[in-house]
């Protein structure tokens, strides 16, 4: 089975691309109220561990690490092979998240692809984090990764229709990393967030979609195909990064 297959943020726009997703969802419906529509890391049993959110993810756990502190991060748009967004994405439209006051410092890039037939979306996001109030890069990477955490894992800054429906901690992945699932069966949207903390770099993949039944009734992208994708994208970033 190749790494990505899945299945026979920035930080600041916690749950945009879902509400943007729910809303092209919302209009595909009403868009086919008489004609048929179908909307629709690499993780394993062995390779996360069983839901606890108490349980602790300070663990340095993978070979797939880097030698030092890094100051800047990679274009997030090339971070991840093409024939992995494709498959995740089908006919994509590519979107480069760079503002005119972003550094190096931070990258992010989008794949979407809203259509009557499904609506997915995936976005990659890279940040390399600064020493700050006397701690080093790396430990504030640690702190950032564990606020995260828990932001993530109480599913803050969702929809109030949205509730996260899992969680793990993956043990096999950067120096920390951990898996979310949360789902919006109103709006019929569902969305897998990896995070990884490597050294003091932050990987955050989002993978989210939905489709609509021939009722018309929206049933979001399931927990197995969102985390196994999200997961596939996060190891072919992190994977990337080691080797640079």
């Amino acid at each position: 089975m190749s790494d990505y297959d899945y299945g026979s943020r920035g930080r600041t726009g916690h749950g945009v691309w879902p509400v943007l997703l729910a809303g092209a969802l919302a209009a595909a419906v009403i868009t086919t109220t008489v004609a048929a529509v179908v909307v629709s890391r690499s993780g394993n049993s062995s390779s996360a561990a069983q839901d606890s959110p108490s349980r602790s993810t300070d663990v340095q756990n993978s070979p797939m690490s880097l030698p030092a502190e890094r100051g800047a991060v990679p274009d997030a748009c090339g971070i991840v092979r093409p024939d992995l967004t494709k498959a995740l994405v089908p006919q994509a439209d590519k979107t480069n998240m760079r503002s005119p006051d972003t550094t190096d410092q931070h990258t992010e890039c989008a794949w979407a692809a809203y259509g009557v037939t499904r609506s997915r979306q995936l976005s990659v996001e890279l940040r390399a984090l600064r020493p700050a109030k006397g701690a080093s890069a790396t430990a504030a990477a640690r702190q950032t990764f564990q606020s995260e955490w828990r932001a993530d894992s109480s599913g803050k800054g969702l929809p109030s229709t949205q509730r996260v429906k899992f969680r793990h901690v993956i043990i096999d992945l950067g120096d920390e990393a951990y898996v979310t699932y949360s789902a919006d069966g109103l709006q019929g949207v569902g969305e897998a967030i990896v995070n990884v903390r490597i050294v003091n770099v932050m990987v955050t993949v989002r993978y989210s979609g939905g489709d609509v039944r021939d009722s018309g009734k929206g049933v979001a992208l399931s927990k197995y195909a969102s985390t196994r994708g999200a997961t596939a994208a996060a190891k072919q970033a992190i994977t990337a990064l080691a080797a640079q």
